[in-house]
């Protein structure tokens, strides 16, 4: 494919989800789709015409760029292209997208050359994965937050202000195709702001939770401390992912260090006092130490 060339990306008309709106938004970063005309259709004569057909046609053939997952047979999640993750919530259209061409995605959106493997993209693909797209996934497959009845329920979600934009039933004059762009540079603003929000700001922090947990032992011989440099760095943000995957799933780190659990954290405020802080059971209950 030539770069910037008039290429044709396919995806169903009617009623538009969040899904195939990121799909598109996200292929669009790339320099062969930049430039690439969205056919809207569910006319299998036209989209064969398509260089990429994404949540539409009953196919999915990464080969033959076809990413539908609405076919009976398809049960494919993050988990089955990247086996450590936990994630096994069955893909969407962005899912699919995503887990083909993240990387690369994310390598233009910052400017970062993609064959370096550089450990920004690795750190951030994994991230954006959890905290973005697996939520769109999710609600486009039907896949409820909790098992249990849920208390109350989440109206601003990214797909839920995607389905608002829709035209509505007692609007019969609105133009579906503007409504289509208007979703897509929302979708997209986000997905950007996103990405340079942990780029920019999570990222580095990450970095600094790293070297506290990786220097421990020079903080207390019992390895239970950790110093976290720097004020405000928000570290609880980072912590228990580091702590499993340096240390709880790591087959190098004997079992009398996996014993000697970190149980407190010190670490400087903005306004120059200094906290001691009992680390929390786990990243979803802050209210309860080990």
């Amino acid at each position: 494919m030539v770069a910037n060339s008039k290429l044709r990306i396919g995806t169903h008309d009617g009623r538009f989800h969040a899904d195939e709106i990121l799909a598109c938004a996200m292929l669009k970063h790339l320099p062969e789709y930049s430039n690439a005309e969205i056919i809207r259709t569910r006319d299998s004569s036209i989209l064969s015409t398509c260089d990429i057909v994404v949540d539409v046609g009953g196919v999915f053939n990464a080969e033959n760029h076809l990413y539908d997952h609405h076919q009976r047979e398809f049960n494919l999640t993050y988990k089955d292209f990247y086996p450590n993750s936990d994630w096994d919530i069955k893909l969407s259209s962005a899912g699919l997208i995503y887990v083909h061409f993240g990387r690369k995605i994310l390598s233009c959106i910052l400017g970062i050359d993609e064959n370096t493997m550089d450990p920004l993209v690795t750190a951030l693909f994994d991230k954006m994965y959890s905290s973005f797209i697996v939520e769109i996934d999710a609600i486009d497959n039907g896949v409820p937050m909790a098992i249990t009845p849920l208390r109350y329920s989440m109206n601003t979600s990214l797909s839920s202000r995607v389905n608002r934009m829709n035209p509505a039933w007692n609007q019969l004059d609105t133009d579906e195709t503007i409504c289509f762009h208007n979703a897509l540079q929302l979708v997209d603003k986000e997905f950007i702001t996103l990405v340079h929000f942990y780029a920019d700001t999570w990222y580095p922090a990450r970095e600094i939770v790293l070297n506290a947990v990786k220097n421990r032992y020079s903080i207390d011989s019992s390895g239970t401390i950790i110093y976290i440099e720097g004020t405000g760095c928000p570290w609880n943000a980072h912590f228990f992912e580091i702590e499993k995957s340096l240390l709880l799933n790591n087959v190098n780190v004997n079992e009398i260090e996996k014993q000697n659990q970190i149980l407190f954290v010190i670490y400087q405020r903005k306004d120059n006092t200094w906290t001691i802080q009992a680390i929390p059971l786990n990243e979803h209950n802050n209210f309860s130490q080990r």
